[in-house]
């Protein structure tokens, strides 16, 4: 069986109480890292969590080849990494809000389909 690589972008609460354990119940899908700026928050997660940790999205993206990338940093950076990710082809889950102006989900929407890339809003309420 086929097993979908994530790899999940903020190592806070989102992350890893909602984001991790929702993927860790799927069969075919595994977590194969984290991604944080914060240094001493990758090695904590990565530690407790059994995972790589990385603070470098390019490497993290090169390293892992994920097939889906989930977003759960603060709503503000949302935005330029989503299209960083769909630059590089990979389906992306983003935490609400997804954008901050009508603008960048046009630019985003639009990016979508020239890539044929997805990106989806995850709601957990």
């Amino acid at each position: 069986m086929k097993k979908y690589r994530v790899l999940i972008i903020g190592s806070g609460h989102a992350g890893t109480d909602l984001h991790y354990p929702a993927y860790k119940a799927i069969e075919d899908v595994e977590v194969s890292g984290f991604c944080d700026i914060n240094g001493e928050i990758v090695r904590a997660v990565s530690n407790r969590l059994g995972v790589k940790g990385f603070t470098d999205l390019n490497k993290a993206i090169e390293e892992i080849q994920p097939h889906i990338i989930s977003i759960t940093t603060p709503p503000k950076t949302h935005y330029d990494i989503v299209k960083k990710v769909l630059r590089d082809g990979v389906a992306v889950i983003v935490e609400k809000p997804i954008f901050n102006s009508v603008e960048e989900a046009q630019e985003i929407m639009n990016l979508e389909k020239a890539r044929e890339a997805k990106s989806y809003l995850f709601i957990i309420s």
